[in-house]
């Protein structure tokens, strides 16, 4: 079943890319422009500098202050805290290509990087303000609540699902003990953390513009309501879902919930950059998923409680 699905479902959008190209057009160039208007100025600067810090040995004494905090709130050591900060400031798929990128290093248990994955990849604050709330909310005065939301329902999950996790993590500790790299910064370190982050950030290019295609035809399917197009664009795409969802969900009480659920998701395009992101390590995008999956109803709910409190 699954061979004849994955071939059925491409050569039928390779139709449609044939026989409506336009909005695949008006797709790909959407994509392209987020791609170099928001994620290579945003996230590029922060891949090569992260790599250095990761690669120099310079995280531990960078998180001397935070790591009490976040040993305190879901038992994770510096590196494990380092991830945290990354995965909810700094946008899809950072968290999950810090962790992976610390696995792959041996500065992190397995059970470590498979707890903090399931909740530490998220779209980021800034996103959320400038693009959600501002541009297709459009009410400021719930820039607090929704950022409460957004962000709430993985903190929720990651503690509640903490429990699990930190007897296996406790273990660790004693094979693991937060070793320490040797602090070396020279230009042979940087220039392969540039290369490493130019790769990593054209592959997510890729994957956007694929994506926002994807999201663009599901829209012009004529056999699609406005509310299963939306529905379906924001399942695939977090930005260009926002946008389908926002529009079709306009004066519905459930527009705001929608929404949550759509950008705590974060979408297919973000799960196949957080694929892609876990080549070369032990973890696993099944229970990644999953997690993603609670994390969204979570949101849907807590904004749900929200609008009719």
């Amino acid at each position: 079943m699954k061979k004849f699905l994955f071939p059925a479902c491409i050569t039928f959008f390779l139709m449609l890319l044939l026989f409506i190209p336009q909005p695949s057009l008006e797709g790909a160039r959407y994509g392209l422009a987020l791609w170099m208007d928001s994620v290579v100025p945003t996230l590029l600067p922060f891949m090569i500098l992260s790599g250095v810090l990761m690669k120099g040995g310079l995280i531990k004494s960078l998180m001397r202050f935070f790591t009490p905090a976040g040993r305190l709130l879901f038992g994770i050591d510096s590196y494990g805290t380092y991830s945290l900060l990354a995965g909810f400031f700094c946008g899809y798929p950072m968290g999950a290509k810090t962790i992976a990128d610390l696995r792959r290093q041996d500065l992190m248990g397995h059970a470590q990087a498979a707890y903090l994955l399931n909740f530490c990849n998220n779209v980021s604050p800034a996103f959320v303000i400038t693009f959600l709330v501002l541009q297709n909310i459009k009410a400021p005065q719930l820039m607090g609540p929704v950022l409460v939301i957004i962000f709430g329902a993985p903190v929720l999950y990651g503690m509640v699902s903490g429990a699990k996790y930190r007897p296996l993590m406790k273990k660790e500790v004693k094979t693991v003990k937060e070793k320490a790299s040797p602090v070396r910064i020279d230009f042979g370190l940087i220039d392969a953390c540039i290369l490493d982050s130019v790769i990593t950030v054209t592959k997510l290019g890729a994957y956007i513009i694929m994506f926002s295609i994807i999201a663009r035809l599901v829209r012009e399917l004529p056999f699609l309501s406005g509310i299963w197009a939306a529905s379906i664009a924001g399942v695939t795409e977090v930005t260009t879902g926002i946008q389908a969802v926002s529009e079709a969900f306009a004066g519905n009480a459930l527009c705001i919930p929608a929404l949550a659920a759509v950008t705590s998701f974060g979408g297919l395009s973000a799960l196949a950059q957080t694929e892609s992101m876990l080549n070369g390590t032990d973890l696993k995008i099944l229970p990644y998923l999953v997690s993603k999956i609670i994390i969204s109803a979570l949101a849907f709910t807590l904004a749900l409680i929200f609008v009719h409190g």
